[in-house]
């Protein structure tokens, strides 16, 4: 808990890791595509 001085986010080993691709020039969230892989950890601010 990050009132408590830890992080923000946490990594959870038995979750697949997702990661989704918005086209620059979507028209909605419809576009969005998700993919699954293997469990990783994938930070972006």
């Amino acid at each position: 808990n990050m009132a408590k001085g830890g992080l923000a986010y946490k990594f959870d080993e038995t979750k697949r890791a997702r990661f989704g691709i918005l086209p620059r020039y979507a028209k909605d969230e419809l576009q969005m595509r998700w993919f699954e892989l293997p469990n990783c950890f994938i930070f972006h601010n």
